[in-house]
């Protein structure tokens, strides 16, 4: 999910690595786990997230959007993951 992005330009190649592996480590032990499931044939992906819970996305003009309210899947993590890690350095936008 873009770890590299976040964490560019912050630490040597090696302290990256540990950085990231333990922001997912905390993402899946502490916080719960993130679920994106594809569905190939109904172009959606469904997500299951510790925060928000469970949401089907569909492919509509080349964004994944949610039916029920109409936000996008890259808006809903980037606000998901900047509440969790209280910082707006988090920007998924533009890349899902």
């Amino acid at each position: 999910l873009y770890w590299n992005n976040f964490c560019r330009g912050r630490f040597e190649k090696f302290v990256l690595k540990v950085f990231c592996y333990l922001l997912i480590y905390m993402l899946i032990f502490v916080l719960g786990t993130y679920v994106i499931n594809k569905q190939t044939p109904n172009r959606q992906l469904w997500l299951s997230s510790p925060v928000s819970g469970p949401k089907r996305f569909d492919l509509v003009n080349d964004r994944w959007i949610y039916s029920h309210d109409k936000e996008t899947l890259d808006s809903l993590l980037t606000r998901e993951f900047r509440t969790i890690f209280v910082t707006d350095d988090i920007d998924f936008r533009g890349h899902i």
